[in-house]
């Protein structure tokens, strides 16, 4: 699922550049500068000219370079190579698809100016995808701040965007990477720091929801708390071959209602607080008990660090995330700034 997002994250790249500048308000620009043709951009979002953006957009390269840079990082973080490989070979097909979506977008999007009768029959299932699509990336809590810097070399250019996300109260620098044209304008080609972008936004993300959370996690933690847990690994059998990590540890159940399940985030770390290992676990809890000892198995790959890891100075923490009652009631964490709970 995560690698789907990523490549979700991909494909709506350009449509994330082009909201962000077509919102933006005038830049301070002179003919010829980047950031004149950045308002050239600008302008042809608002005035549907499919043309003048591709000109100034090379969307297949932008695209290409960004779907590159995702899968090869992926790999660096042992994924799927399989999974990697079939992006790849779908890569002509993204591209196409996500311009025919730009197409559609651009030519379809209207401006606030834009008050004509063109504008209020857009197509709705588009404007539908649109707001869908703004909505997952936060893009409608973005705002433009301006140019953070501008770097020429060679006939390239590399501007740095500041973009300030409301709901994280932090402001990111998008880095577009830019060649000059045969008439002297600017053209985007790549979008040369994504990774850190993304990687950046998500870390802020997930800090904001542990200050959103922390009340509720304080409450689910008393209402189904975890004793020491004591980790083992030994061989597979069975159908589970490899490595097997185990598990055991009591579970003491607090509240006024009859609970049926649990899930929990389990966290092991080392004695320097690296993170070998994380994951969702669940659980049933026996009808009218309040105390009871879980135990759960849970095959390793061949490559996990915790298969080089000293179990005895290990920490392993679990954190209850969701408990549901008997009447199938389910109270959870956030998971999303976008999941009002």
């Amino acid at each position: 699922m995560e690698q789907k997002k990523r490549i979700l994250f991909i494909a709506i790249g350009l449509i994330i550049v082009l909201g962000i500048i077509s919102a933006a308000g005038y830049f301070l620009y002179y003919k010829k500068t980047p950031a004149y043709s950045l308002n050239l951009i600008r302008k042809s979002v608002q005035n549907h000219d499919w043309d003048t953006f591709q000109k100034h957009v090379d969307i297949d390269q932008t695209l290409s370079a960004a779907i590159d840079d995702v899968t090869a990082t992926q790999n660096q973080k042992n994924a799927s190579l399989l999974g990697n490989g079939l992006v790849k070979m779908l890569k002509p097909v993204i591209i196409s698809e996500v311009k025919s979506k730009l197409k559609s977008y651009i030519e379809n999007t209207s401006s606030q100016k834009d008050d004509s009768d063109k504008a209020k029959s857009n197509d709705l299932s588009s404007n539908r995808m649109t707001k869908k699509l703004t909505a997952t990336t936060g893009l409608e809590v973005t705002e433009f701040k301006g140019i953070a810097y501008t770097k020429k070399e060679n006939g390239t250019a590399t501007v740095g965007l500041s973009l300030y996300n409301k709901d994280l109260d932090k402001t990111f620098v998008l880095d577009l990477k830019m060649h000059q044209l045969d008439d002297g304008t600017w053209q985007i080609i790549k979008i040369d720091n994504l990774n850190k972008y993304i990687e950046e936004i998500k870390t802020a993300e997930k800090e904001k929801l542990v200050q959103l959370n922390k009340s509720l996690q304080d409450q689910l933690n008393k209402t189904v708390d975890f004793g020491k847990i004591t980790p083992s690994i030994t061989d597979g059998t069975g159908l589970m071959f490899g490595k097997i990590l185990h598990l055991e540890f009591p579970v003491t159940v607090t509240s006024d209602k009859e609970l049926l399940g649990f899930q929990a985030q389990l966290t092991i770390t080392d004695k320097n607080g690296t993170i070998l290992s994380e994951r969702k676990i669940s659980g049933r809890i026996p009808a009218g008990q309040t105390s009871f000892n879980k135990k759960i198995s849970i095959p390793l790959n061949n490559d996990s660090p915790l298969l080089k890891a000293d179990l005895n100075t290990v920490k392993v923490t679990l954190n209850t995330s969701a408990i549901a009652d008997k009447n199938k009631k389910v109270t959870k964490l956030r998971t999303s700034l976008f999941d009002k709970n």
